[in-house]
């Protein structure tokens, strides 16, 4: 499927807000933000990272399909343990386990010198789709070809603040033993 739009984002942090009022989760997020600045921060670098056009299988947008169940997932962790910690878990590792699709996408931007398209392995949607100033963007989903564990690996590198990037600190934000079944 195919999506062509005719703007460059302007930040992380305004895609990962236009995503959460069209999801109508503004109120939500902001409670979750003040609550929780890092979970904000990791938000506003995976928005940055996959960016506004990305895609799902269905043609629906990834970045908001990713934070939809993010909330939805931290919600009911809460619901259901009454432990924060454990809900500030499963969204990051909601937006971690989404890191394969983002190796899927084919966006492909269409300048006066020729087609340039994004290397996830090289920098974030937003910070490619900046080069190029009123320039149509056209977006398409393939089949992912990386491992998952490569893929995850990359986006925690990406997602995590640098001085967060040790293994107590990763083991402790990620560990799938302290999300109840």
């Amino acid at each position: 499927m195919n999506k062509k739009v005719k703007s460059a984002p302007a930040s992380g942090k305004a895609v990962l807000e236009d995503a959460i009022r069209q999801l109508g989760l503004v109120s939500r997020a902001k409670l979750l933000w003040i609550m929780h600045p890092l979970l904000e921060d990791v938000a506003i670098r995976f928005a940055a990272y996959i960016g506004p056009h990305t895609i799902t299988e269905a043609g629906t947008s990834l970045l908001q399909a990713t934070l939809s169940e993010a909330f939805s997932k931290h919600k009911a962790e809460v619901d259901k343990t009454e432990n924060d910690h454990f809900g500030q878990a499963i969204f990051a590792r909601t937006l971690l386990q989404h890191s394969k699709e983002i190796f899927a996408q084919n966006i492909v931007v269409s300048t006066d010198g020729g087609a340039q398209k994004w290397n996830p392995f090289v920098c974030g949607a937003v910070e490619f789709l900046t080069k190029f100033t009123d320039a149509e963007v056209t977006a398409a989903r393939t089949q992912p070809q990386i491992a998952d564990q490569i893929a995850q690996a990359l986006m925690l590198v990406n997602l995590v603040p640098k001085q967060m990037l040790d293994n107590e600190t990763i083991t402790e934000l990620f560990n799938d033993a302290t999300i109840t079944a």
